[in-house]
């Protein structure tokens, strides 16, 4: 993972932990990471970097069929997020 990858591993994983086992949406989920760094983030880099953590299987990608995708945080990716404090 590059420094902006992990620079944005964190919020994300930080915001679905916040949810207490629900699920988010892409853009409640970039809205989140815009937040928290103060400033933009352009979609497709969140959008690699949710890739990346769905294939590390440190978060769970559902397929909806009205709202895209919704994500949530796994036990790993709980793991992960506390290692990174």
């Amino acid at each position: 993972m590059t420094k902006r990858q992990i620079k944005l591993t964190k919020p994300v994983l930080d915001f679905l932990h916040s949810l207490d086992g629900g699920q988010s949406g892409d853009v409640q989920i970039h809205a989140a990471v815009n937040e928290t760094l103060g400033g933009y983030t352009p979609l497709t880099e969140l959008n690699e970097v949710l890739e990346l953590l769905d294939r590390n299987g440190w978060i769970l990608t559902v397929g909806s069929r009205f709202k895209g995708s919704l994500r949530s945080l796994t036990d790993a990716g709980a793991a992960v997020r506390l290692e990174m404090r």
